[in-house]
């Protein structure tokens, strides 16, 4: 199966972005795997609804070629361009930190 990166990139800054409107507190954090999972589930359902992505996620799993270091290290640089987000580690877990704009 040939993947798409570079949509898959740009569906995980989407999805970011749309976190980060519908939060209801100033700063929100999220699973940099789970945002990850929800980009794929987008990418392979054609989906946008956070409801769904939620259910359909835990279904579907991402290859190898999404899942590595490398590929992460790309959607931070992404994430931390466009949406000036915060990469933080919380007892060897990678996290996503994105903060509200006043």
């Amino acid at each position: 199966m040939d993947v798409d990166k570079s949509a898959v990139i740009g569906l995980a800054v989407r999805i970011a972005r749309i976190l980060r409107e519908r939060a209801r507190s100033r700063q929100i954090s999220v699973k940099f795997r789970t945002l990850i999972r929800y980009a794929w589930a987008a990418y392979r359902m054609g989906i946008m609804d956070l409801a769904r992505l939620r259910g359909v996620s835990c279904k579907v799993s991402p290859p190898p070629t999404i899942t590595n270091n490398h590929f992460y290290r790309k959607v931070e640089e992404a994430l931390v361009e466009e949406l000036d987000a915060e990469i933080v580690y919380r007892r060897g877990i990678k996290y996503l930190v994105l903060r509200k704009e006043d």
